[in-house]
């Protein structure tokens, strides 16, 4: 296995809250041949899968340009390393050792979002919209398609210019529910309470433009592919109530 396939945080996606990998992703880095396989495997054990939480079932279409209905299964870390143990694979070992290496980097990114995050409450939209009189509008992006899950991204219009709530921009597209130190959010991206000193008393907003929105999701996807270059172009002709699909593929 090549170390830059290696599995990252941004593989993860929180789906009926937990953190979740794909199983193609995962059947990958286990080396199978017609990773589709990994489907048989996962529906022969699916009790024993189970016995570690609920396989979180999602339903594709087997084409780009529609076709026939499929599914696909997003897994917690148990029943991923369930799954390369019963895959007998020579790359068992090694991805074992990497699914642990990611839930521990994903749950010490938690761990440290919590413990340094300011206690004082998230300002409103409403809060937003009725003391400091900002307009507050918002735009539903599917990230992931047709069967991706709906994230209504809040809007600000300050002094004319849109800025978009970054932490529902990041975990619209990559997963993750806090926003990383490689983000760099005091280059790109602005505390609300820095603009207006009287959200003083609540905790951080970060929101950005549109052109800081596309640093911070570069950054946070650890690379720059085609679909982080779709999202972004989509955010940047919206409307208002438009509803965003992006399609495209995951960072390899």
């Amino acid at each position: 296995m090549k170390n830059n396939d290696l599995l990252r945080i941004a593989d993860l996606k929180v789906i009926e809250d937990e953190p979740r990998i794909q199983d193609l992703r995962v059947a990958e880095r286990l080396g199978f041949a017609n990773p589709l396989m990994i489907r048989k495997l996962i529906e022969r054990n699916w009790v024993e899968l189970e016995s570690h939480g609920v396989i979180s079932t999602v339903e594709i279409t087997t084409t780009a340009k529609g076709g026939r209905p499929g599914k696909e299964y997003w897994l917690i870390e148990g029943q991923i390393l369930v799954v390369a143990a019963l895959s007998r694979t020579p790359a068992a070992a090694a991805l074992r050792k990497e699914v642990i290496d990611v839930y521990m980097a994903y749950r010490r990114g938690q761990l440290e979002q919590q413990t340094t995050s300011n206690p004082t409450p998230t300002p409103r939209i409403q809060d937003i919209d009725q003391v400091l009189g900002i307009p507050v509008r918002q735009v539903t992006v599917r990230p992931n398609g047709q069967w991706g899950p709906i994230w209504a991204i809040p809007v600000y219009n300050i002094a004319g210019l849109d800025y978009w709530n970054v932490h529902l921009v990041v975990e619209a597209y990559s997963g993750l529910r806090y926003v990383p130190d490689t983000a760099r959010l005091n280059e790109n991206a602005r505390d609300l309470r820095e603009i207006y000193p009287k959200f003083s008393g609540y905790g951080p907003l970060w929101v950005a433009r549109e052109d800081g929105l596309t640093a911070i999701i570069q950054r946070v996807g650890g690379c720059w592919d085609d679909r982080a270059r779709r999202f972004i172009n989509e955010l940047t002709e919206r409307v208002s109530t438009a509803e965003i699909t992006v399609r495209g593929p995951v960072c390899a």
